[in-house]
């Protein structure tokens, strides 16, 4: 057993003016089962450029495309994958023997082959230096063949609107706009959409023992769902809805110590889920030295649950989701930069303990 590869990669940055950049890579991996006459290569190419007509504007576009041919495995390991899938179909009707294999069933004559392409065109517009605004495009397709592919294929589009804006020294605000496009290319799979609406706002005044945060997020689309397997699955396009708010304050009550609280509601619904849950902590963390620190916090989490036996879909249980969940954590952690001079490794290491109780 055992294989042969083969890499080559290349790349370049081209830039006409301090303004424009252009910038390519390609990569070639090549490999080989040696005792066996299974070959697999993959392609990929990425291409990019950037252009910053003035100060306050910039633009990114790239483009990547990676290609897959092939596949390698051992006759050892194929004979009993190719056994697995036969029992599986029941197509069954000759011995599998370590090494040689064989299924009495038809071969795979299509060349397994996956292909993913992905773009993207970016924008930040900063028209002075409390305002900062992003515009972001994406578009990916999917395509495989002969059984081959890590995703199902599929086409899929998106695009984001993000602003940032300091009201003062002690406030900003942020605000983002998404949505999601995943349409799944075979007969039946359906097609997922997701929005997103995220808005969020921080307070600390410089000098100020205390400081503030409030985040809220807002997401709704469809997905379809899927229960059981093989000809008695089924599916269903089901809507999904999201509303979260949370909200931070912390406070230093000392030189080396910081108490912070936090709450926060989230009411979900879909297809497996309907809920409403309220959680909220309090943390005070205590700094031992510019490198170790110790955390003391308690955590209380209520889920309940607004599906019924009736509600649920296909019947599925709704047992468990209702909820109350007390956590109580002490973690000490600490960190480190070794090296010589200004440039060194930097490491880290925590240790936590949360006893707490759970019941329904």
């Amino acid at each position: 057993q055992g294989s042969d590869t083969d890499q080559l990669q290349t790349s370049f940055t081209y830039n006409p003016t301090s303004k424009l950049s252009f910038s390519a890579s390609f990569n070639r991996n090549q490999s080989s089962a040696l005792e066996t006459v299974n070959e697999s290569s993959s392609r990929s190419t990425q291409l990019s450029a950037h252009w910053a007509p003035s100060d306050s504007l910039s633009m990114d576009l790239s483009r990547s495309i990676s290609k897959t041919d092939g596949r390698v495995t051992s006759s050892y390991y194929s004979s009993f994958t190719t056994a697995a899938s036969a029992f599986r179909d029941g197509t069954v009707d000759t011995a599998i023997t370590p090494g040689g294999g064989g299924t009495g069933g038809d071969e795979e004559t299509e060349t397994p082959s996956s292909q993913d392409i992905n773009d993207r065109l970016t924008l930040n517009w900063r028209p002075n230096s409390k305002l900062s605004c992003d515009l972001s495009l994406g578009r990916r397709k999917y395509v495989s063949t002969g059984t081959q592919g890590y995703l199902a294929d599929s086409n899929q589009t998106s695009w984001s609107l993000g602003a940032s804006w300091t009201l003062s020294e002690a406030m900003n605000l942020n605000l983002s706009v998404s949505s999601d496009r995943t349409e799944y290319l075979d007969a039946g799979e359906g097609t997922v959409d997701n929005r997103s609406y995220v808005f969020s706002t921080n307070y600390r005044k410089p000098g100020e023992r205390w400081g503030a945060g409030l985040t809220l997020n807002v997401q709704d689309g469809s997905s379809p769902t899927y229960v059981g397997t093989g000809r008695l699955q089924k599916s269903r396009i089901v809507a999904t809805n999201l509303f979260d708010v949370s909200g931070q304050l912390s406070y230093d009550l000392k030189k080396g110590i910081t108490i912070t609280g936090s709450a926060g509601i989230s009411d979900y619904s879909g297809g497996y889920a309907d809920f409403r849950k309220a959680n909220a902590e309090v943390k005070m963390r205590y700094q031992l030295s510019d490198t170790t620190g110790v955390d003391f916090g308690y955590r209380f989490i209520r889920n309940v649950s607004r599906l019924g036996p009736d509600s649920l879909i296909f019947g599925t249980s709704s047992s468990g989701q209702n909820y109350i969940a007390n956590t109580f954590s002490l973690t000490l952690s600490t960190n480190f930069r070794g090296g010589i001079g200004a440039k060194g490794a930097g490491m880290g290491s925590s240790v936590s303990s949360s006893p707490g109780t759970f019941g329904g």
